[in-house]
Protein backbone atom coordinates (compact mmCIF):
# COMPACT_ATOMS: atom_id res chain seq x y z
CA UNK A 1 0.00 0.00 0.00
CA UNK A 2 1.22 3.53 -1.26
CA UNK A 3 1.98 5.98 1.58
CA UNK A 4 1.97 9.84 1.55
CA UNK A 5 4.00 11.66 3.77
CA UNK A 6 3.66 15.21 5.32
CA UNK A 7 5.41 17.42 7.38
CA UNK A 8 3.29 19.61 9.88
CA UNK A 9 4.44 22.28 12.18
CA UNK A 10 3.56 25.11 14.14
CA UNK A 11 5.22 28.58 15.15
CA UNK A 12 4.45 31.27 16.89
CA UNK A 13 5.64 35.25 16.78
CA UNK A 14 5.60 37.10 19.83
CA UNK A 15 5.06 41.28 18.12
CA UNK A 16 3.12 44.19 19.69
CA UNK A 17 2.10 42.51 23.05
CA UNK A 18 0.46 39.96 21.24
CA UNK A 19 0.72 36.12 19.65
CA UNK A 20 0.61 35.15 16.02
CA UNK A 21 0.35 31.96 15.21
CA UNK A 22 0.76 30.08 11.65
CA UNK A 23 1.20 26.48 10.45
CA UNK A 24 3.17 25.22 7.89
CA UNK A 25 2.56 21.73 6.22
CA UNK A 26 5.40 20.27 3.50
CA UNK A 27 4.89 17.26 1.01
CA UNK A 28 7.62 17.77 -1.16
CA UNK A 29 9.40 19.61 -3.59
CA UNK A 30 6.72 21.92 -6.00
CA UNK A 31 3.63 19.84 -4.47
CA UNK A 32 0.91 21.82 -4.94
CA UNK A 33 -0.35 21.07 -1.56
CA UNK A 34 2.04 22.55 0.31
CA UNK A 35 0.55 25.06 2.62
CA UNK A 36 1.50 28.07 4.73
CA UNK A 37 -1.18 29.97 6.58
CA UNK A 38 -1.97 31.83 9.69
CA UNK A 39 -4.19 30.16 12.71
CA UNK A 40 -7.66 31.75 11.96
CA UNK A 41 -9.58 31.25 15.60
CA UNK A 42 -8.87 30.41 18.97
CA UNK A 43 -6.54 30.98 21.26
CA UNK A 44 -3.17 31.55 19.92
CA UNK A 45 -0.79 29.58 21.40
CA UNK A 46 1.92 26.67 20.07
CA UNK A 47 -0.09 24.16 20.75
CA UNK A 48 -2.65 24.83 18.80
CA UNK A 49 -0.80 25.63 15.75
CA UNK A 50 0.99 22.64 16.12
CA UNK A 51 -2.63 20.39 16.66
CA UNK A 52 -3.55 22.48 13.66
CA UNK A 53 -0.78 22.10 11.76
CA UNK A 54 -2.20 18.21 11.99
CA UNK A 55 -5.42 18.97 10.75
CA UNK A 56 -4.44 20.81 8.06
CA UNK A 57 -2.36 17.88 6.50
CA UNK A 58 -4.78 15.39 7.24
CA UNK A 59 -7.08 17.53 5.42
CA UNK A 60 -4.96 18.30 2.26
CA UNK A 61 -3.50 14.40 2.47
CA UNK A 62 -6.91 13.04 2.15
CA UNK A 63 -6.83 9.76 3.73
CA UNK A 64 -8.04 6.71 1.96
CA UNK A 65 -8.63 3.01 1.91
CA UNK A 66 -6.22 2.27 -0.52
CA UNK A 67 -3.79 4.71 0.47
CA UNK A 68 -1.56 5.23 3.96
CA UNK A 69 -0.95 8.82 5.78
CA UNK A 70 1.90 9.71 7.57
CA UNK A 71 2.05 12.74 9.25
CA UNK A 72 5.33 13.68 10.84
CA UNK A 73 5.71 16.51 13.23
CA UNK A 74 8.12 17.41 15.98
CA UNK A 75 5.28 18.20 18.49
CA UNK A 76 6.08 15.57 21.10
CA UNK A 77 2.73 17.63 23.07
CA UNK A 78 0.72 17.17 19.98
CA UNK A 79 1.90 13.03 19.61
CA UNK A 80 0.97 12.53 23.70
CA UNK A 81 -2.46 14.14 23.58
CA UNK A 82 -3.43 12.00 20.52
CA UNK A 83 -2.08 9.34 22.28
CA UNK A 84 -4.10 9.87 25.59
CA UNK A 85 -6.96 10.63 23.37
CA UNK A 86 -7.07 7.29 21.48
CA UNK A 87 -6.55 5.44 24.94
CA UNK A 88 -9.60 7.34 26.02
CA UNK A 89 -7.82 9.72 28.21
CA UNK A 90 -8.60 13.44 27.50
CA UNK A 91 -5.91 15.89 27.43
CA UNK A 92 -6.37 18.79 29.75
CA UNK A 93 -6.49 21.59 26.96
CA UNK A 94 -7.50 21.79 22.97
CA UNK A 95 -9.36 18.73 23.67
CA UNK A 96 -11.51 19.15 20.57
CA UNK A 97 -8.89 19.34 17.89
CA UNK A 98 -7.39 16.68 19.56
CA UNK A 99 -10.73 14.80 18.88
CA UNK A 100 -11.06 15.87 15.44
CA UNK A 101 -7.35 14.79 14.52
CA UNK A 102 -8.22 11.24 15.79
CA UNK A 103 -11.49 11.20 14.06
CA UNK A 104 -9.69 11.90 10.70
CA UNK A 105 -6.68 9.88 11.15
CA UNK A 106 -9.08 6.46 11.95
CA UNK A 107 -7.14 3.49 10.53
CA UNK A 108 -5.26 4.74 7.72
CA UNK A 109 -3.42 7.76 9.27
CA UNK A 110 -0.65 7.63 11.34
CA UNK A 111 0.66 10.56 13.71
CA UNK A 112 4.54 10.31 13.99
CA UNK A 113 6.98 12.25 15.87
CA UNK A 114 9.31 13.58 13.39
CA UNK A 115 13.38 14.46 14.22
CA UNK A 116 14.08 18.41 14.00
CA UNK A 117 16.69 17.17 11.33
CA UNK A 118 15.23 16.10 8.57
CA UNK A 119 14.90 17.97 5.71
CA UNK A 120 10.92 17.65 5.40
CA UNK A 121 10.63 18.88 9.09
CA UNK A 122 12.81 21.99 8.24
CA UNK A 123 10.22 23.05 5.31
CA UNK A 124 7.75 22.73 7.68
CA UNK A 125 8.86 25.26 9.81
CA UNK A 126 10.17 27.45 7.59
CA UNK A 127 6.63 27.53 6.30
CA UNK A 128 4.73 28.09 10.05
CA UNK A 129 7.48 30.54 11.06
CA UNK A 130 6.86 32.96 7.60
CA UNK A 131 2.70 32.57 8.02
CA UNK A 132 3.23 33.48 12.17
CA UNK A 133 5.43 36.45 11.17
CA UNK A 134 3.05 38.05 8.45
CA UNK A 135 -0.24 36.88 10.95
CA UNK A 136 -2.21 40.04 11.80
Amino acid sequence: MATTVAYADGAISHRDGKDYTGVGIFFGKDDPRNFAGKLASGPQTLQRAELAAIIKALELAQPQTDRQVQVRTESEYAISAIDDMRRGVQPPSNSSLVKYIVQCAGDNAHIMLASKDEAGNKVADNLARQAAALAE
